[in-house]
C-alpha cells in the first residue's frame, strides 16, 4: 500500500484513524491512518501526530490541521476515528510500550517481552 502525507491535495478522504492506549495512559497512540485518493486508490496516510490527548482528540487534530492548512472536516477525519479500547489482559508487570513492526502494531512489556496485538 502506498503512502501519502495528509496535506497532499490528491487525498480525498481519511477512512480510518486507529487509536489505542493503555488504561492508565492519558494519551491515545496512533496505530495507523488510511485514506482514499480521488483516483479511488487506498493509501496509508502520514499524519503529523503520533499521540493525542484522550480528553481533546478533536481539538488537537484541529490544531495540527490549522498549523498545516489542512481542511480536517473535509477529509472526514473525525468520522474516521476508531478507538481501540485497552485489552482486558496485560502482563503482570503492566509496563507496556507501543511498538510497530511492518504492519503489526502491538504493546510489549519492557520487562518480560509479553506482547498484546491490536486489530482495528
Amino acid at each position: 500500500m502506498n503512502s501519502i502525507y495528509w496535506k497532499n491535495k490528491l487525498l480525498k478522504t481519511i477512512d480510518a484513524l486507529c487509536l489505542a492506549s493503555t488504561e492508565d495512559n492519558i494519551f491515545y497512540d496512533v496505530l495507523y491512518c488510511e485514506g482514499t485518493l480521488y483516483t479511488g486508490e487506498k493509501v496509508r496516510v502520514k499524519v503529523p501526530f503520533m499521540r493525542l490527548n484522550k480528553g481533546s482528540i478533536k481539538e488537537e487534530i484541529l490544531k495540527y490541521a490549522k498549523d498545516e492548512n489542512v481542511y480536517a472536516k473535509g477529509l472526514s477525519i473525525f468520522e474516521a476515528v476508531i478507538i481501540n479500547e485497552p485489552p482486558d489482559i496485560t502482563c503482570i508487570h503492566g509496563n507496556m510500550q507501543l511498538k510497530q513492526v511492518m504492519d503489526f502494531v502491538f504493546y510489549e512489556c519492557n520487562e518480560c517481552g509479553a506482547k498484546i496485538f491490536y486489530d482495528c
